[in-house]
């Protein structure tokens, strides 16, 4: 009788049937490898990957758009850490003191918008670096001129996705 293949998956990282794993094949430049997952793990995966490019694109926006730095230079830890205290609804307000906003916080797009729309008084109030002390105060600056516009784009956004549902579910009757 031949024993049982397990392979880890990728997702949760206990084991599964090799015959029973969904399998994505992922091709590098060299190889091509599978990756194995469970039936109920690959959605959350595929969910986590998307989360995951979301914030890239914000904070490649903000390393370059809004920070200026070139290819070299990394955002601050605690910047990043302030970005993903909007996604999770933690926000810091004095002293290591945490306040808790919204249940979930804002998804990376919605953030990412934000910064969009207000690049121009973020640049404008950080073009003289000089009345900040520090970084840390000017990312503090950066990420107040944010949060008290977050809401804003949010709603904004909002209305637009239903409208567009309205547009969709609309007929268009010929005349």
């Amino acid at each position: 009788m031949m024993a049982r293949k397990e392979v880890k998956c990728r997702y949760c990282g206990e084991l599964v049937l090799k015959s029973e794993a969904k399998i994505e094949i992922y091709q590098t430049k060299k190889t091509k490898q599978n990756r194995y997952f469970h039936h109920e793990c690959y959605p959350k995966y595929l969910e986590s990957q998307k989360e995951r490019r979301e914030f890239d694109e914000l904070y490649q926006y903000v390393k370059k758009e809004i920070m200026r730095y070139d290819d070299n230079q990394l955002l601050p830890n605690y910047f990043v850490h302030k970005l993903q205290a909007l996604k999770v609804g933690d926000f810091i307000v004095k002293r290591d003191s945490k306040v808790t906003g919204v249940n979930n916080g804002y998804p990376f797009p919605v953030i990412l918008m934000t910064f969009k729309f207000k690049k121009n008084d973020i640049i404008y109030a950080i073009s003289d670096r000089a009345k900040f002390k520090n970084e840390k105060a000017m990312i503090d600056y950066i990420m107040a001129i944010i949060s008290n516009s977050i809401n804003d784009v949010y709603l904004k956004m909002k209305e637009r996705e239903q409208s567009n549902k309205r547009i969709e579910n609309v007929e268009v009757t010929a005349v």
